[in-house]
């Protein structure tokens, strides 16, 4: 997306895409998850339960 001049790939296209897939999962407790556009890292993705951080050849998870 154009939210950030740092950004390597649309994260926000994938975090809809990652939201809808996993929308309405029973699990025992809440999924923390966060999708950053570059390796800056503001949605902090390495804090969540899982997150996923955009490079310049893709995604690392």
């Amino acid at each position: 997306s154009t939210w950030c001049r740092y950004g390597q790939q649309d994260s926000v296209a994938l975090a809809l895409e990652v939201e809808h897939r996993y929308k309405g999962l029973r699990s025992p407790h809440k999924i923390k998850s966060a999708v950053s556009g570059c390796t800056r890292e503001c949605a902090e993705a390495q804090s969540k339960d899982f997150g996923i951080i955009a490079t310049e050849n893709g995604w690392n998870l």
